[in-house]
């Protein structure tokens, strides 16, 4: 090793041993270095509903609401329940209301449940009460607080992949459950229906702490201020809002309610994009840092053999047309077992297939490998670096804890794993052009093949090594910033 590789050698050695003693820094490279599994909290935790067999016994309002969460969502899902649930339900319902009668969480719960029960009359007035309440509170924030607590415990820091995981999972069941009751309501009432729906909404849209479940709020203003087509009609709109002026007490102002109803769909379907972007940023900031280490550790074994192969001239007259072949459709098969599409197992074919073409050189016309080949090999093990780099983001704790919950476009591609097929077909290409280097520099295929297996494992390992060191306390501010956008987005809400 020449004296520059050895300097650079000390260095990486010495800042990679500076992050790995550093409490805070630490964890932030182990995310993504080490922790490969899911994330037993995301599993075993009793404070997703999800993660439940059995609900917990009922001591307080938090658990109170998860019952409730729980059949709502079986509900929604046209479950077969009792009427003995049901009316263990609608008990459950009452006491909390009785206890804040302010939050239209029980109310709503109370009037689904009554119906449910063909109780009109009751489920009517608990309707009419959930409308005229000022809150809407289904205190699931409070179990998402213990959850994330115990995600930072695991991780022996706070990261904000721990309020997207939170998040992801939150159930928009209460709301589903409210709007369609709302719906029902307003196809066989009249204008105290619409008035009680759209109130019911209002609470909805500012109350819910999911971007679905303020969606859902704000279309049940909308159904009941213009019926069920989008309509545009100014003086259907002025009905809606005279309607709504008409309501005496804690009601909103109409201007405020109309101003509420006139935002669409596509207000809430942006901010699910731009929240989707914040919390696949969310499993970079935790992941990252560490893949880009472990790529650049699997590079120095490139490295290695890349020596080894040159080193050892005994080896090349093992890069024969037909072992290079065999090689070549071993490849092939291997790039299409990691990536599950067919372009990259073909072109990682067509790539290592080029050796078959190779020539016994004329050595004694042997020439240096001109400079512009190297420089393509540096390129190409960059590409390799971010390709597989990002795929492994996916399978740390943080990404299993996430992307299986984003919509595909929230990486920007449809499919992750069309970045391991990058770097698949990167690397291959660097590999591929070895042929092409030997026939130019009148050399034998095995020495060319090695010279690019080791420059492609050199860039891989200081790459990687280095983008990994620079990348990991900046994650840790920039993690801190995306938290705080995800916060202010959470509190947006249509003008």
């Amino acid at each position: 090793m020449r004296g520059p590789w050895r300097a650079l050698a000390g260095a990486l050695a010495g800042a990679l041993f500076a992050l790995l003693i550093h409490p805070n820094v630490r964890p932030v490279l182990l995310e993504g270095l080490v922790r490969y599994s899911p994330s037993p909290e995301t599993i075993r935790s009793e404070e997703l509903i999800q993660n439940l067999d059995v609900l917990p016994d009922l001591k307080t309002e938090s658990e109170a609401a998860l019952w409730l969460t729980a059949g709502a969502e079986k509900i929604n899902a046209d479950a077969d329940i009792s009427h003995n649930q049901n009316l263990l339900l609608a008990e459950i319902a009452l006491d909390g209301k009785n206890l804040a009668p302010d939050n239209a969480f029980w109310s709503t719960f109370e009037a689904v449940l009554q119906d449910r029960l063909n109780n009109d009359q009751a489920a009517l007035e608990a309707w009419r009460e959930a409308a005229i309440s000022e809150r809407w509170t289904n205190f699931e924030s409070r179990r998402f607080n213990r959850f994330k607590l115990s995600l930072g415990i695991e991780s022996n820091r706070t990261f904000v992949w721990h309020s997207s995981a939170a998040e992801v999972r939150r159930s928009d069941a209460p709301e589903l459950l409210a709007v369609r009751y709302g719906y029902r309501q307003i196809s066989i009432g009249g204008n105290e229906a619409r008035r009680d729906a759209a109130l019911v909404g209002r609470l909805l849209m500012l109350g819910s702490e999911s971007l679905r479940g303020q969606y859902l709020g704000q279309t049940l203003i909308r159904e009941a201020l213009t019926g069920p087509d989008s309509v545009q009609d100014s003086e259907q709109i002025e009905a809606g809002r005279t309607l709504i002026s008409s309501y005496g007490g804690k009601a909103p102002s109409a201007a405020a309610l109309a101003g509420e109803f006139r935002s669409d769909a596509e207000f809430y379907t942006q901010l699910e994009r731009q929240s989707d972007a914040l919390m696949a940023g969310s499993v970079l900031t935790a992941a990252l840092p560490g893949t880009l280490i472990l790529v650049g550790l699997c590079g120095l074994l490139i490295l290695g053999l890349g020596h080894l192969i040159v080193s050892q001239a005994g080896l090349w007259k093992f890069f024969t047309p037909t072992l290079t072949a065999l090689a070549a459709l071993v490849a092939g098969i291997g790039a299409y077992l990691l990536t599950d599409h067919i372009v990259p197992a073909i072109w990682t074919v067509a790539c290592l297939g080029t050796m078959v073409l190779s020539r016994e050189p004329d050595s004694t016309h042997a020439r240096a490998v001109p400079r512009c080949y190297f420089w393509i090999t540096v390129v190409l093990g960059f590409l390799t670096i971010a390709g597989v780099s990002l795929y492994l983001c996916g399978w740390t704790a943080a990404g299993r804890a996430i992307i299986p919950y984003l919509s595909p476009q929230a990486f920007g591609v449809r499919d992750f794993r069309v970045f391991v097929s990058l770097g698949v077909m990167a690397g291959s290409l660097a590999i591929g052009i070895s042929p092409l280097i030997a026939a130019k520099s009148h050399r034998f295929l095995g020495e060319t093949v090695g010279e690019s297996v080791r420059t492609l494992g050199t860039t891989i390992a200081a790459g990687g090594l280095i983008l990994g060191i620079v990348a990991t306390p900046i994650a840790a501010a920039t993690d801190s910033a995306i938290s705080e956008s995800l916060e202010n987005l959470r509190m947006i809400r249509p003008d």
